[in-house]
């Protein structure tokens, strides 16, 4: 599989170095964002084949966070993996399955985190 740009979107700095470091360790080259904000504006430089998001943040939370990016791009939006460890919470759990999107459940393994990554970009258009 070809290295993939993505973006990984977590306000917990070593969780985001953390997926940064294993996704790396993959191949891939890997941008990290703190925030909601912060990704968008990184989404407004460069192109990334995949974005990997918390979904409990401050300010943009990661279901905001896909309807700002579904509203710009809804093939891009169709490249988000979220990371939870909120996957009991009914309304986390339905946005999830509405989205169609896959997901980490928090806390993960490396393996588990590279798996569904690599099931994300497998179920990409051709452009991912």
């Amino acid at each position: 599989m070809a290295p993939k740009n993505i973006l990984v979107v977590d306000d917990e700095e070593m969780i985001a170095k953390l997926v940064q470091a294993l996704l790396e360790r993959d191949g891939h080259k890997v941008i990290t964002a703190n925030s909601g904000k912060a990704a968008l504006e990184l989404l407004g430089d460069r192109p990334f084949d995949l974005i990997l998001t918390d979904i409990k943040m401050p300010e943009i939370t990661g279901d905001a966070l896909y309807s700002e990016i579904r509203a710009r791009d809804e093939q891009m939006a169709s490249r988000i993996v979220f990371m939870t460890g909120d996957t009991v919470n009914k309304d986390t759990w339905e946005f999830i399955k509405r989205t169609g999107s896959h997901y980490v459940p928090k806390p993960f393994s490396g393996d588990e985190l590279i798996m569904s990554v690599n099931s994300a970009i497998a179920s990409c258009t051709a452009t991912c």
